[in-house]
């Protein structure tokens, strides 16, 4: 598997650490960036979908319960963006409102997983959409 580039909007260091230990468990070969509120994430996606220079992630990983702008925004921000729509987004979450699952289905996120995150799941999801990327 190559090398690949995540980013993380997450608001909350613990579950950003946890996140980084998944990610090493899968022994998956990665850079993780974590942006913590929802404006300064909106802003970094716009750089990278203006600034060649920037580096465009294979993943990202959202949490909806973010401040300054939501999750949902954000998603929303991304998968109408013409170039960074086709970018895998994963929503790691503690709702399981069927209002916000069915939100992130609208907008054509990829995986919904609600926190505590099953590792099982999380890993097989992350292995098998990256797998099909690459």
């Amino acid at each position: 598997m190559e090398f690949i580039n995540i980013l993380l909007i997450e608001d909350n260091p613990g579950d950003i650490l946890l996140t980084q230990e998944m990610l090493e468990e899968i022994e998956l070969p990665h850079e993780l960036e974590s942006i913590t509120n929802g404006e300064a994430a909106i802003d970094h996606l716009t750089n990278i979908s203006e600034n060649p220079h920037f580096t465009r992630p294979d993943l990202i990983l959202l949490d909806i319960n973010i401040p300054k702008k939501n999750g949902h925004e954000i998603l929303s921000f991304t998968k109408n963006n013409s170039k960074l729509k086709e970018i895998p987004v994963f929503i790691l979450t503690t709702s399981s409102s069927p209002i916000d699952m069915e939100k992130c289905r609208e907008n054509n996120a990829q995986d919904y997983f609600i926190k505590p995150l099953e590792e099982d799941r999380f890993r097989e999801a992350v292995i098998r959409q990256l797998n099909f990327n690459f």
